[in-house]
């Protein structure tokens, strides 16, 4: 009887944990790449820990955030629902949607957009729940957190798209941003050898031409000496003195 129960108990916890198939994982972890792509930020990866969270969350049927369990101060958090259904694509557009409504001074009106870009974030995780409508309710959780508004941090890390989403399908990504500060270029590595390499060139080429002047100096210093010593010196006149 006891093995019974607890065979039950790891159905439960496994259908709990099954509520977000394989197919919508990836399709959910493509789409966010997909819009982070276009701006060139790095990729997340799908973390089981936050996916877990979000899932029991998910499972308490309420609609609205998990503050009580750390949203907006442990981790970022998204939440959307659709009836008769909710899928991966429908809120993953509605979330990019927001982006019309995105300003560099403010991200309360776009707070879902600007955590799915948001450069310093690296992991991600969903859960599924029931919709009171009897649809879906999705929950999505990022570490690190985004959305914290210090001074300088949104333009920092909200990067407006470059590229297409056909190219980002492509995986012609957007080059990566520059984070913290726009007066430094982002130089290659190539380039930054080819620029030591000119610097190391002109710094030898400028060594030789004051090698070369000096040796000229030196030449015309020892002409000169060795002329001086050819003249010939007038005796001194009578009661003249040579100090």
């Amino acid at each position: 009887m006891p093995n019974f129960h607890l065979l039950l108990v790891s159905m439960l916890a496994g259908a709990a944990e099954a509520a977000v198939s394989s197919a919508e994982k990836k399709e959910m972890l493509e789409l966010h790449n997909m819009y982070r792509c276009m701006a060139g930020v790095p990729a997340l990866k799908w973390d089981v820990t936050l996916a877990k969270q979000a899932q029991s969350w998910a499972d308490t049927g309420k609609t609205e955030h998990s503050t009580s369990r750390g949203a907006f101060s442990k981790y970022g958090e998204n939440m959307h629902m659709g009836c008769p259904s909710d899928t991966p694509k429908t809120a993953t557009e509605w979330w990019y949607a927001e982006i019309k409504k995105y300003s560099t001074t403010s991200y309360y009106q776009s707070s879902h957009y600007t955590q799915m870009v948001w450069a310093g974030s690296t992991k991600i995780g969903c859960g599924k729940g029931k919709a009171p409508c009897g649809g879906d309710l999705w929950f999505c959780q990022f570490t690190k957190i985004g959305n914290w508004n210090m001074p300088g941090s949104l333009a920092a890390y909200v990067i407006a798209p470059t590229k297409s989403m056909a190219e980002a399908k492509a995986g012609k990504c957007a080059a990566p941003p520059r984070l913290y500060s726009s007066n430094v270029p982002n130089v290659g590595f190539a380039q930054s050898s080819a620029m030591l390499g000119a610097a190391a060139f002109f710094a030898l080429t400028a060594f030789f031409m004051v090698a070369a002047g000096f040796r000229r100096w030196q030449a015309r210093r020892v002409a000169t000496l060795g002329s001086s010593e050819g003249y010939e010196l007038e005796p001194p006149e009578a009661g003249e003195s040579l100090d």
